[in-house]
């Protein structure tokens, strides 16, 4: 796996579970993120991806497509990012040393 600058991800999530699920053909649906609406609707469209800590490159990414709603009660206000998976941001090291915030959420 090489390490990838050339893509320009929008959005970093932290997850040491690997918390996502195929669902459809390239589609995933990750686990439960922080993202107000605001910041959902300016992500639209945009590069995520998943890291397994702030010292690792990316092990997943894509386009995000959606948002659904979580199930979890919870006092923030929670979603599950939808995106199209692309290969190619496996192994982006735009999030490595930038985490500041203990949420696991980081905007590029």
């Amino acid at each position: 796996m090489s390490m990838q600058t050339n893509n320009n991800p929008s959005l970093a999530l932290m997850s040491k579970k690997k918390d996502y699920n195929r669902v459809g053909t390239g589609l995933v649906v990750s686990g439960d993120w922080v993202i107000g609406k605001e910041k959902q609707n300016e992500f639209f469209g945009k590069q995520v991806i998943m890291v397994n800590s702030s010292k690792e490159s990316a092990y997943i990414g894509g386009t995000i497509v959606g948002y659904l709603p979580s199930t979890k009660n919870s006092y923030h206000t929670k979603c599950k990012v939808v995106f199209q998976e692309d290969s190619s941001l496996v192994g982006d090291i735009s999030a490595i040393g930038r985490y500041r915030s203990g949420n696991g959420v980081l905007f590029l």
